[in-house]
């Protein structure tokens, strides 16, 4: 049973990822917050864009679900897929997706996860990591560039 503390206290943790997304996009230049959803009526934690350069930055917290989790991973490709649309329209496009999560145990299954969604969605990674910051903030990302 979650008590109000510990709902607080997990509030708090995804908050202090999404802060830690928010920054390294805007460290990336892409300064601008798109503050709305996603065309399918979802909203990543992170929506940020560098018009000049056509930098297109998602960022999505994950603090309490699992790389196994077959509901986020649907919620996840419905981003990976409207990145793939993005993509589409312009050979000078990219796009870099990232999850932040605290549990360094998960780092590489984060990634095995996002490869695959990414291989569903036809995006071809042109770059990719694994970083870890401290012992409570992993950052695994995938960047991809229009063809």
């Amino acid at each position: 049973m979650i008590n109000a503390y510990n709902l607080s206290s997990r509030l708090d943790e995804h908050e202090r990822l999404v802060k830690f997304l928010d920054t390294m996009a805007i460290m990336l230049g892409c300064a601008q917050s798109l503050d709305s959803h996603l065309p399918d009526a979802t909203r990543p934690d992170v929506i940020r864009i560098n018009t000049k350069s056509d930098i297109l930055f998602i960022g999505d917290a994950k603090n309490t679900e699992s790389p196994n989790s077959i509901f986020t991973q649907e919620r996840l490709l419905n981003y990976v897929t409207w990145l793939s649309l993005f993509l589409s329209n312009s050979n000078n496009r990219k796009i870099v997706f990232a999850i932040c999560h605290n549990k360094g145990e998960n780092a590489h299954s984060w990634l095995k996860m996002l490869f695959s969604l990414f291989s569903r969605s036809g995006i071809y990674p042109s770059k990719y990591g694994v970083e870890e910051f401290d012992s409570s903030t992993y950052i695994e990302w995938i960047k991809a560039e229009g063809q």
